[in-house]
């Protein structure tokens, strides 16, 4: 029997270039040292019959549709479900 088998050597001789590989990358180290930070914005509001529409002053237009299509469906669903506001 030799000292070391034929079958391990190629083990033997694998393993080091494994481990070289496995050893962490210089990038893992500044992981979760990047913290988001968000610009501090107003918020503004429009209200209607039935809903509160949330919204940043530069998508006011956008907003205004929302409110408008949420008070339309409200109003069918009132009707279609004959419920009344609170």
């Amino acid at each position: 029997m030799q000292l070391v088998s034929r079958r391990l050597l190629p083990l033997l001789l694998l393993a080091p270039a494994l481990l070289a590989w496995a050893v962490p990358c210089s990038a893992q180290g500044l992981f979760g040292k990047n913290k988001v930070t968000y610009d501090r914005r107003d918020w503004y509001s429009i209200k209607t019959e039935h809903c509160e529409v949330f919204y940043y002053s530069d998508e006011e237009g956008l907003a205004r549709e929302v409110a408008a299509i949420a008070e339309s469906t409200a109003a069918e669903y009132d009707t279609l479900f004959r419920m009344r506001p609170r």
